[in-house]
């Protein structure tokens, strides 16, 4: 199921945001073929020649990340609906680097379910979901809206050290990611576009659940798991909320 993750994100989702944020044609016109090849990867097992499938993905994840570094050297703010698609380019990067790792049988030290899903969490959290963040500031530019883009600009590095060292970072990320997500859920909602609805609640119920996965590991319970996690959290999010929300912002995009 992780693996199916992955490969949605990369035929699927990435164009998506990749169209909406205005990214470079080439970038584009090369992220199909190696999307493929990612996915060509996971009929190899872990070693050379998955890694050597999965090597162009990581490429353009890279010449996405040099593309946010670009918008954000040529400007001289940081305000939060542009500085949201820079983090998208930036992390989405991280997502290519893991699963290219993932597919070279790398696991740093952590069990290699935890690498893979590193690669799904930073294909979808690091990079659709600043972005439908940044689309919905754009449009309600409220007091309140910004809140999902600074938490998830804040959220991914801080769960990232919490899992590194700290627990309680963790924990503490997860939940102020969750909670500035609410934030995004309602927004959308209030949209009233049936896509942008769905994807609206689906982020509400799949970052609850995020909730009470980061609390029951926090405190070493066990009332939900990665294995209940996937098919819950991971479609929720993935066909819920980013598949509708990138689909749904399109209409709303040629109105304005």
């Amino acid at each position: 199921m992780a693996e199916a993750l992955v490969v949605f994100a990369a035929v699927l989702l990435v164009p998506l945001g990749l169209a909406l944020i205005g990214a470079p044609r080439w970038i584009r016109l090369a992220q199909l073929p190696a999307a493929l090849c990612l996915a060509a990867s996971f009929a190899f097992p872990k070693g050379p020649a998955a890694a050597g499938l999965a090597a162009p993905w990581a490429l353009v994840t890279l010449a996405v990340a040099f593309h946010g570094i670009a918008r954000l050297a040529a400007r001289r703010t940081f305000e939060a609906g542009e500085l949201g698609v820079d983090a998208a380019c930036g992390f989405l990067l991280v997502g290519g680097a893991w699963a290219l790792l993932s597919r070279a049988g790398v696991t740093a030290g952590y069990p290699s379910i935890i690498g893979l899903l590193t690669a799904v969490h930073f294909h979808y959290a690091g990079f659709v979901l600043p972005i439908l963040a940044v689309l919905a500031h754009r449009r309600l530019r409220t007091r309140t809206s910004p809140l999902p883009v600074w938490g998830v600009i804040a959220g991914m590095p801080l769960i990232a050290v919490g899992i590194t060292f700290s627990p309680l970072v963790e924990w503490l990320a997860a939940w102020m990611l969750a909670l500035t997500s609410i934030v995004l859920a309602v927004n959308q909602v209030r949209l009233a576009r049936p896509l942008l609805v769905v994807s609206g609640l689906s982020l509400l119920v799949g970052m609850s659940l995020a909730g009470v996965y980061a609390l029951a590991h926090f405190l070493g319970r066990s009332w939900i798991g990665i294995p209940e996690m996937i098919p819950t959290h991971g479609i929720l999010n993935g066909v819920g909320f980013c598949l509708c929300g990138l689909l749904g912002w399109g209409p709303v995009m040629r109105d304005a």
